[in-house]
Parts: C-alpha cells; sequence; structure tokens
C-alpha cells in the first residue's frame, strides 16, 4: 500500500470544501465525527468506521495514520503524516 492523499471536508459534503491542512472541529458539520473527547497534544487517528480518535488502532489488518494532532477536547491540527504502520 501507499500513503495517498487525504482531507476532510468543511462541511456537509465536499461541495463546501475540503481541507487539506488546518485546524478542524470534528462533529456533525464535517464527514468525519469524534469517538470521543480528545486528550490534548496526542496524535489523531481514523478508524475503521470513518471516525478520528486519540487511541491507536489496533484491529489486525487495519493501518494507523497519523491525521494530525489534538489542540484541545475538541479541535485538532489536520496535517496527514505520509507514512503508516499496517496492524498486525
Amino acid at each position: 500500500h501507499n500513503a495517498s492523499l487525504i482531507a476532510i471536508a468543511r462541511g456537509a459534503s465536499s461541495s463546501n470544501g475540503m481541507c487539506l491542512e488546518g485546524f478542524i472541529k470534528p462533529d456533525i458539520y464535517n464527514t468525519v465525527a469524534q469517538t470521543s473527547t480528545f486528550a490534548i497534544g496526542k496524535a489523531v487517528y481514523l478508524n475503521s468506521n470513518a471516525t478520528v480518535t486519540t487511541e491507536v488502532p489496533s484491529t489486525s489488518g487495519s493501518f494507523a495514520r497519523i491525521l494530525g494532532y489534538a489542540t484541545s477536547t475538541t479541535v485538532m491540527y489536520f496535517r496527514p503524516s505520509n507514512e503508516y504502520v499496517e496492524i498486525a
């Protein structure tokens, strides 16, 4: 697998624009939601159910890719890494 460009919609759909890098607040107005309150300063990952969390993915066969870092309990700095690890 190769790391690909990843973006988050800035609203309910991609027609609202796509965020490639910057501060976002995942919520019902974005196409991605938080699974729980962020731990400030921790890396943020994408879950298999298209939600974001500060918990490292642990399901065998899934991929761990840092999407950015939590800057508050509800806001993240979105700057996806080009590196990822397959969970064994």
